[in-house]
């Protein structure tokens, strides 16, 4: 059986990481699995886990008014959801609805905030790699931006 703290060490976004870190981290680490449909998160909702997906899609959307949800962007394999937790105060600002079986890797926001706090090398690894989750993002909406309202000449 493969422990937690091996399970980690494969995923991208913590490729930056040290063993040691990854073994620190996976004191807040558990297996999950949303099976297709389930809403791992609301809009508004307390953010109290990160999520590391291993295994299936998860969509990322929104209400619009009268029109009712609409999925932004898609998040798969490799990829952390969730990131929200890390700030203030710590609310959804989207809904995440698994689009097919999900199997992840769940981090507790309360134990991981612990963690940054207390080993600052710790917290600025975990600051790195949310910004770069923040990059991919932005490039994300950028690029369906540029889609809807491109030169249509």
């Amino acid at each position: 059986m493969i422990s937690m703290a091996e399970l980690l060490s494969q995923q991208p976004c913590l490729k930056e990481l040290d063993p040691a870190s990854i073994e620190f981290m996976a004191g807040c680490a558990a297996n999950t699995f949303f099976p297709q449909g389930t809403a791992l998160l609301r809009e508004g909702q307390r953010v109290e886990k990160v999520y590391l997906l291993r295994h299936g899609r998860v969509g990322i959307q929104v209400h619009v008014p009268g029109k009712g949800p609409k999925i932004l962007d898609s998040v798969g394999p490799g990829e952390l959801i969730g990131w929200s937790a890390f700030g203030r105060p710590g609310m959804a600002r989207m809904d995440l609805v698994s689009l097919e079986d999900v199997r992840a890797i769940s981090l507790d926001a309360e134990c991981l905030a612990r963690k940054c706090e207390s080993d600052p090398k710790f917290g600025y690894a975990m600051l790195v790699m949310v910004v770069d989750v923040l990059q991919n993002r932005l490039q994300s909406t950028i690029l369906q931006l540029l889609d809807l309202y491109g030169d249509r000449s």
